[in-house]
């Protein structure tokens, strides 16, 4: 029965990994297409011959493998406390009602946990080709924008509006590498006068 339900855990967790691969594609997908559009209307400009580049597709399988590596450790860790409820539950004679609600409050727990981390990863993602796509526009630096509510962290909230350079992170990383930043960067090319003022 343990077994039977390691199985049970291994494959929850296999489907959880697909649905990661799809989720990276179409996080990709939002973004070149919000990046299109930003462009068009910003510049009048076309830019769908430079969009899908290799770069971008790297970005996506990285993430696509760390994301799966974290599920994976869930899986393993949801596998062991489960296991371990067994074995307590044979061992004190619990009902199988009991040890079914057990099961039933890990695997929720741990379903929680994969969609925290998808959430996050998501972020994360779109930060990086955020990045990317500024970068292959050749565009340095941007402009710190932050959610503008109460669950921005202060050192957050102390880059808003500030302007920094791809090549030259603040000390807590750009917009989006610290987990659930909902931060983010505006695109920022500098006027010949603001560059004479500096």
């Amino acid at each position: 029965a343990i077994s039977s339900i390691a199985d049970g855990v291994t494959r929850l967790f296999v489907g959880v990994e697909a649905d990661i691969v799809n989720w990276t594609v179409r996080v990709e997908t939002w973004h070149r297409q919000r990046w299109r559009s930003s462009v068009r209307s910003a510049a009048n400009v076309d830019v769908d011959a430079f969009l899908g580049s290799m770069a971008a597709r790297d970005e996506v399988r990285a993430h696509q493998e760390w994301a799966s590596s974290l599920i994976r450790d869930i899986s393993a860790e949801a596998r062991r406390r489960i296991e371990a409820a067994s074995y307590q539950a044979v061992s004190t004679q619990r009902s199988r009602d009991e040890l079914a609600r057990d099961i039933r409050r890990e695997l929720g727990i741990e379903r929680r946990r994969a969609r925290r981390i998808a959430n996050d990863q998501t972020l994360k993602l779109s930060g990086k080709l955020d990045e990317l796509r500024h970068r292959e526009a050749g565009i340095e630096g941007y402009r710190w924008e932050t959610a503008l509510d109460e669950r921005d962290r202060k050192t957050h909230a102390a880059n808003q509006g500030k302007v920094f350079r791809w090549d030259d992170p603040p000390g807590i990383g750009h917009p989006r590498s610290e987990p659930f930043c909902r931060c983010s960067a505006q695109a920022w090319i500098p006027l010949v006068d603001e560059e004479d003022d500096e």
